[in-house]
C-alpha cells in the first residue's frame, strides 16, 4: 500500500470512528441512529476501495442476505430492527477483512483511541448514557444471594457498556505490545488507563478472555513457559477454593462483579443467564424447518421467541448462535470468514498479544457478541500486534511495498 492509499485508509478508519462518536453523543440527547444509517455507505466504500475476488464474494453474500431480509420484511412479522442488525453483520465482515489486510497507521489508530477514551471519560464524573446498576452497593452483601444480580455498568457516552469495555480492552493490548518493545512510561500509563476503563465498564467478557487466553498461551506454548502457566493455575485454584473469602475481601470494589461468576458457576450453574438463553436457542432451532435453516428467521424473531420462552425480550447473546438462527447457514458462512482472516494474521507472528486478541474475538463472539461492537478496531489492532516489532522503529507507520504490515514487521525478533 503506497502513501496515498494509506492516507485514504486512515481517513476511512477515522471517518467510521467519528460517525460512531457523533452517534453516541447525539443519542445521549435525542434518538437518531446516525451510525447505523452510515453503515451501508461505509460498506460500499470498503468494497470498492480495494477490489479483490474475496470482496466480490462478500458482495454476493451481502446481496443474498439483503434480498432474503427484504422478503421477510414484506411477507412475515419482521421489523426495521432487522435491517439495522443485518447491516451491522455485513459491515462486520467487510470491515474486518479490509482492515486486517490494510490496517491504518499506528498514529491513526492511537488518535482514534483518544476519541474512544474521550467518550468514556464522562463516566468518571458520573455521566453515563444509561445507568444500569443491579445493586446500589456491593459492600456488605449477602453472599448466599444470587450474586449474578450484583452488576454495575459504566458507559460514559458509549451507548452500550460492552462496546466501551471491548474497545478499551483492545487498546490496552495495543499499548501492552508497545510497552513490551519500548519500555516507556507513556505506554505504561496508557495501558493502565485503558484496562482500568475496561474493568469499570463492567462487561466481564474482556477480562475473562484475557485471563483464559494468557493461561492457555503460557501452559501450551513451550516447556519454558510452563512454570508461568503453573503459577497462573495455582492462583486460579486458590480463588476457586476460597471464593467466599475472596468475595468478602473484594466487596465494594469493581472486581466483585467479576468474581461472582465463579461462585455462581460452582454453586448454582443453572442460574447463569447464558445457560438459560442458550437453552432457549436450542429449543428455537428445533422449531425451524429446512428453509429456515438455510436463510434463517430474523433477529426480531429471536427477540420474540425469548419473550415467549424466557419472559424477557432479549437476543441469544452469541454471534454464532444468533446469526445461525437469524440468517441460517448462509449468514453463518459469511460470518465465519472472519475466523479465516484472523488465523492468517495469527500465523504472521504467534506472540501472546495476537493470541489474546484472537482468543478474545472467538470467545466474545460465542459468549456475548462481537459483530456489533466496532469490528474494524478489532481487525486493525490484531493486524498490528501480530506484526514483528510494530513500535520499535521511529517510522513505525510506514508500510512495506510488498505487503500491508509495517516495514519493521519483517525484522527478526523473539516472539513473546
Amino acid at each position: 500500500m503506497n502513501n496515498s492509499h494509506l492516507q485514504k485508509n486512515n481517513l476511512i478508519f477515522t471517518g467510521i470512528t467519528v460517525a460512531f462518536a457523533l452517534d453516541a453523543v447525539v443519542n445521549k440527547f435525542t434518538d437518531l441512529p446516525l451510525f447505523v444509517l452510515s453503515l451501508p455507505i461505509f460498506c460500499i466504500v470498503l468494497l470498492t476501495y480495494h477490489s479483490s475476488p474475496k470482496k466480490i464474494v462478500f458482495a454476493f453474500f451481502s446481496v443474498v442476505l439483503i434480498v432474503s431480509t427484504a422478503f421477510k420484511l414484506i411477507f412475515s412479522t419482521t421489523d426495521q430492527t432487522d435491517l439495522a442488525d443485518l447491516f451491522s453483520l455485513i459491515f462486520c465482515v467487510i470491515s474486518f477483512n479490509h482492515f486486517i489486510n490494510h490496517p491504518p497507521s499506528i498514529k491513526t489508530l492511537k488518535f482514534n483511541g483518544l476519541i474512544f477514551a474521550g467518550l468514556f471519560l464522562p463516566a468518571f464524573l458520573g455521566v453515563n448514557y444509561v445507568e444500569r446498576e443491579f445493586a446500589s452497593s456491593t459492600s456488605g452483601v449477602d453472599l448466599t444471594a444470587n450474586l449474578e444480580f450484583f452488576r454495575e455498568y459504566k458507559t460514559g457516552f458509549f451507548r452500550v457498556a460492552h462496546v466501551a469495555a471491548y474497545v478499551l480492552f483492545l487498546y490496552f493490548i495495543l499499548y501492552s505490545k508497545e510497552f513490551s518493545e519500548r519500555r516507556n512510561l507513556v505506554s505504561l500509563v496508557l495501558l493502565g488507563l485503558y484496562i482500568t476503563g475496561s474493568i469499570l465498564a463492567g462487561s466481564r467478557t474482556p477480562i475473562f478472555a484475557l485471563a483464559l487466553s494468557i493461561l492457555i498461551f503460557y501452559t501450551t506454548r513451550s516447556i519454558k513457559t510452563i512454570p508461568i502457566g503453573i503459577v497462573l493455575v495455582t492462583i486460579f485454584a486458590y480463588i476457586v477454593l476460597n471464593i467466599n473469602s475472596v468475595l468478602a475481601y473484594a466487596a465494594g470494589t469493581p472486581i466483585f462483579q467479576y468474581l461472582t461468576f465463579i461462585k455462581t458457576t460452582i454453586e448454582n450453574p443453572s442460574s447463569l443467564s447464558r445457560i438459560m438463553i442458550w437453552d432457549s436457542w436450542l429449543q428455537a432451532m428445533r422449531s425451524l424447518d429446512y428453509h429456515d435453516l438455510i436463510i434463517g428467521k430474523s433477529f426480531s424473531e429471536s427477540i420474540r421467541w425469548n419473550q415467549n420462552y424466557l419472559g424477557t425480550p432479549i437476543w441469544f447473546h452469541s454471534d454464532y448462535l444468533g446469526i445461525l438462527y437469524a440468517y441460517g447457514l448462509v449468514g453463518i458462512s459469511f460470518y465465519l470468514s472472519i475466523v479465516h482472516d484472523m488465523m492468517k494474521a495469527w500465523q504472521k507472528n504467534k506472540n501472546v498479544f495476537s493470541f489474546v486478541v484472537c482468543f478474545f474475538i472467538i470467545f466474545s463472539g460465542f459468549t456475548n457478541g462481537f459483530f456489533k461492537y466496532l469490528p474494524y478496531v478489532f481487525a486493525s489492532i490484531l493486524a498490528l500486534v501480530a506484526a514483528h516489532n510494530t513500535f520499535s522503529l521511529s517510522k513505525a507507520t510506514s508500510v512495506s511495498k510488498g505487503g500491508n504490515m509495517p516495514n519493521n514487521q519483517k525484522l527478526n525478533s523473539t516472539n513473546l
